[in-house]
């Protein structure tokens, strides 16, 4: 069966399935905004950490304020093409307050750079945070990723790659 760009428009954009998503999309931002207000004095929170060259290649890291604690790497959707990870800092709380370090990770955007594009950054990501633990304070062999839509693939990418090699 061939796709045609209407099917594909209808069943992939989620846009078009979900009309108040902007309302959505402005709720998760300011509710990142205030997160990251309330934690950026925290110590250990490092908020737009460059982990690489390439456009995007940061990270916010927030600590639970305890060593040797797991992290959760999240990784945000937006279709490959959208959002940031100043719109998911929200992400963090419930990790936070069960003794479990967050990264946010960001990436730069479709069409300007390809899916592989993302996946090598993302990547540079990981094995950035896995080879700074030690600065950052988490067991570098507890690493969870995971992600919201697009993110959620990118995260199932990172599970493909050993990053203590990278």
């Amino acid at each position: 069966m061939r796709y045609s760009v209407d099917f594909c428009e209808r069943e992939y954009n989620n846009r078009l399935r979900v009309p108040e998503c902007q309302q959505i999309f402005s709720r998760w931002a300011e509710t990142g905004k205030q997160f990251r207000d309330l934690h950026q004095h925290d110590s250990g929170t490092h908020l737009h950490r460059a982990f690489g060259d390439a456009d995007g290649s940061e990270l916010d890291y927030f600590s639970c304020g305890v060593s040797g604690v797991p992290l959760f790497v999240f990784i945000h959707g937006g279709y490959w093409r959208s959002l940031d990870k100043h719109d998911f800092s929200w992400v963090a709380g419930p990790f936070l307050s069960a003794h479990i370090d967050v990264a946010v990770i960001n990436y730069a955007l479709c069409p300007t750079v390809s899916i592989e594009d993302i996946v090598h950054q993302l990547q540079d990501g990981c094995a950035w945070l896995y080879r700074n633990s030690g600065a950052l304070g988490f067991d570098r062999d507890s690493i969870t990723v995971g992600g919201h839509s697009a993110g959620a693939h990118l995260a199932a990418m990172m599970l493909c790659a050993d990053w203590s090699k990278l």
